[in-house]
C-alpha cells in the first residue's frame, strides 16, 4: 500500500513538469485529467491475457509438451498419435555429399539450419560429410542456437548413423564443449507439482480393480 502511494506521488510530480510542456506544444489537454481521474484507480484488469512472447514459457518449462496418445513404450500400438515430448529437437542428417543440422520445433517449424551447402561453410571444409565436417557443423550450429537464446534441446540419434560412430561423437562434443545441454527440463505443470498446502478434493478415480469387481457383480446378478 505504501509502495503504491509512493509511486503515485512520483508520477504526479513527473506529470506536473511534463504536462505544461505538452500543452505548450499543442499536446493532449486532457492528459492531466486522465491521470488524476479517480475512476481509473478502480479499473479491473482484462480477463484475457495475450502472451506476446510464447517462447518465454518454453524457457521456463511451463509450456505444454505434447505427450501423444501412447505411453512411448515398445508395447504401444503403432496407430497411436506420435508423441513429441520436447520443445526443440536436434536432427543430424548425412547424405553422400553433404551434412545437415537442424533444430526442429515441435510444431514442425525449422528454427535453425546449418548445412555444408552454404557457401561460407564450403570454403572452410575439405569434404562435405566426414568427421571433421560434423564437428565444424556442430560448432556453427551451437553458436547460432546460443545467439538465438536456445541453450538446450532434445537429442535423437539419426537412423542412418550408429550411436558410437566418430561423426556422432564429434558433433556431440562440439555441442557440449560450448555449454549446450542435450536434454530439456521436464514440464512444470499442476499434475507434476502440487503445493503441500493444497489437497485434492472429491472422490478418487476408479481403478481397473474396481472395474473388474463391478463387472463380476453385474454378471452374477444377471
Amino acid at each position: 500500500m505504501f509502495t503504491t502511494k509512493l509511486l503515485q506521488e512520483v508520477l504526479k510530480k513527473s506529470t506536473i513538469r511534463v504536462i505544461p510542456a505538452i500543452k505548450a506544444h499543442g499536446g493532449l489537454s486532457s492528459l492531466d485529467e486522465c491521470l488524476n481521474n479517480k475512476s481509473n484507480q478502480n479499473a479491473t484488469p482484462l480477463r484475457t491475457f495475450l502472451n506476446k512472447n510464447p517462447r518465454n514459457l518454453e524457457r521456463m518449462a511451463l509450456a505444454h509438451k505434447d505427450e501423444g496418445w501412447g505411453n512411448r513404450t515398445p508395447e504401444t500400438a503403432a496407430t497411436n498419435w506420435p508423441a513429441f515430448p520436447h520443445y526443440h529437437r536436434i536432427i543430424l542428417e548425412r547424405t553422400g555429399k553433404h551434412t545437415y543440422a537442424t533444430l526442429l520445433h515441435y510444431h514442425g517449424r525449422r528454427v535453425i539450419e546449418v548445412s555444408t551447402r552454404e557457401w561460407s561453410i564450403q570454403q572452410q571444409i575439405y569434404k562435405g560429410n566426414d568427421v571433421c565436417t560434423c564437428y565444424n557443423v556442430g560448432r556453427v550450429f551451437v553458436e547460432r542456437c546460443i545467439r538465438s537464446g536456445i541453450s538446450c534441446a532434445a537429442w535423437t540419434i539419426p537412423n542412418n548413423i550408429t550411436d558410437g560412430s566418430q561423426s556422432i561423437t564429434a558433433f556431440r562434443e562440439a555441442l557440449t564443449s560450448s555449454g549446450f545441454v542435450l536434454k530439456e527440463p521436464d514440464q512444470i505443470s499442476f499434475r507434476s507439482y502440487q503445493p503441500p498446502h493444497m489437497k485434492r478434493e472429491g472422490p478418487e478415480a476408479p481403478t481397473s480393480k474396481d472395474f473388474f469387481s463391478y463387472s463380476a457383480a453385474r454378471f452374477h446378478s444377471d
